[in-house]
């Protein structure tokens, strides 16, 4: 498993970040692959980049994450911002989970998912 976490030091719940920021740090001590990426200052179009690799596990597993990092109108504007957690398995180059996510109207946070690893 490889997890990659996106924030933004600006603008991202610092107290949650440092949660997960810590929580990231115990599972990298269980031999998990970690990729902390700070990502304040990205264009408009990386940040929409960055959370196209959300769409493939959103859809497979039927996640709603438009609202979560963003608006109806305006998807993934809040990628980061709204600290992200992709995961994957391997060394594929696609995700297979992504976190937060909106499942069945019930948000699982990324420091939900983290606490599950052992």
């Amino acid at each position: 498993m490889r997890l990659e976490f996106y924030y933004d030091k600006n603008k991202s719940d610092q107290k949650e970040t440092n949660n997960i920021l810590s929580s990231l740090d115990r599972v990298k001590k269980l031999g998990v692959k970690v990729a902390i990426n700070e990502i304040s200052g990205i264009t408009d179009d990386k940040r929409f980049e960055l959370y196209q690799k959300a769409w493939a596990p959103s859809v497979l597993k039927k996640y709603k994450i438009r609202k979560v990092f963003g608006t109806q109108r305006n998807p993934g504007c809040q990628f980061g911002e709204i600290p992200a957690l992709l995961v994957y398995k391997d060394d594929s180059n696609h995700s297979s989970d992504v976190f937060p996510h909106d499942k069945h109207g019930k948000l699982e946070t990324v420091e939900e998912f983290l606490n599950k690893i052992e």
